[in-house]
């Protein structure tokens, strides 16, 4: 993003992955209590 100087679009991808990565991680959380619990099979 520096040499394109285009500092907006850069910081709305990092919003959006740090999003991204925050759903993932809550799912990946959730399943593994349901794994844990003998909830899933």
């Amino acid at each position: 993003f520096l040499a394109a100087r285009d500092w907006p679009f850069g910081a709305a991808v990092s919003v959006v992955l740090t999003a991204v990565m925050a759903v993932l991680l809550m799912a990946y959380y959730h399943s593994r209590r349901l794994a844990e619990r003998g909830d899933l099979a």
